[in-house]
């Protein structure tokens, strides 16, 4: 039996009133656009115009979020919290400031990383509540190169999911720029190392987990386009879901 989520309409995603077909597999088929509106949000501290830095993304006792077995959410900060790196990764745990991510760098989640910049800036939202979810939603400016270009060429969106009752956890991209009109043009995705997906990857901060495979090995994602991480309650394996969005 359906039921209905409330989510603030000022998030930069969904409606205020959603309905969820199944609360416990929430990843529906098809791509979810974003409107990467910024208000109510606050600032993730460090990283506005920044090259090569990075800042913490706070969260609260409510929302725990495990990454290999830590969990870096309910309220923890370094050494043991969630940061974004200007160079496009998701880090778990000690921040750093590293351009070229290897598979030993630190747990992270790759974003396209490459020599970018964070510009104009990056932003985060208060825990949200949707059903039994707590919801993490960031945004995320960024300069194609870090000395090229103009700011604001790639932007996506991401919101971490985990289920208060069954631990399921999950993590959703939305793009706004990244490769065909929207922008004008295509936000490199060379990468780094001898595989070309690197680019877009996932390390436990001893190996490369490859999720992604090659699907965005040559082409950053297109505009208007999603997709979904999902995890076991302690976020050791991922699963890529391409061209779907979370419906909560």
């Amino acid at each position: 039996m359906p039921f209905v989520s409330s989510v603030e309409g000022t998030f930069g995603y969904g409606r205020q009133t959603q309905t969820v077909i199944d609360p416990n597999s929430p990843i529906m088929a098809g791509n979810a656009t974003t409107t990467m509106n910024t208000t109510g949000s606050t600032a993730i501290p460090g990283v506005a115009g920044q090259d090569d830095a990075f800042g913490p993304i706070p969260t609260d006792s409510s929302f725990n979020f495990n990454f290999y077995g830590t969990n870096y959410g309910g309220g923890a900060a370094a050494p043991n919290g969630i940061y974004w790196n200007t160079n496009n990764v998701f880090g778990f745990g000690s921040g750093n400031s590293t351009i070229q991510w290897l598979a030993n760098t630190g747990r992270g989640i790759l974003c396209g990383n490459y020599d970018r910049r964070t510009d104009p800036n990056a932003y985060y939202f208060p825990i949200a509540t949707s059903g039994s979810y707590k919801i993490l939603t960031c945004l995320m400016f960024f300069r194609n190169v870090y000395n090229a270009g103009v700011a604001g060429e790639g932007q996506f969106q991401v919101r971490l999911a985990k289920n208060t009752v069954s631990g399921a956890q999950y993590i959703e991209f939305r793009i706004y720029k990244g490769s065909g009109t929207a922008n004008g043009g295509a936000i490199t995705i060379a990468g780094y190392g001898p595989a070309a997906n690197k680019g877009w990857n996932i390390t436990n901060g001893t190996t490369f987990t490859n999720t992604f495979a090659d699907t965005f090995a040559t082409t950053f994602p297109a505009d208007n386009t999603s997709f979904v991480l999902s995890s076991d309650s302690s976020g050791t394996t991922w699963t890529f879901t391409n061209t779907s969005y979370l419906n909560i």
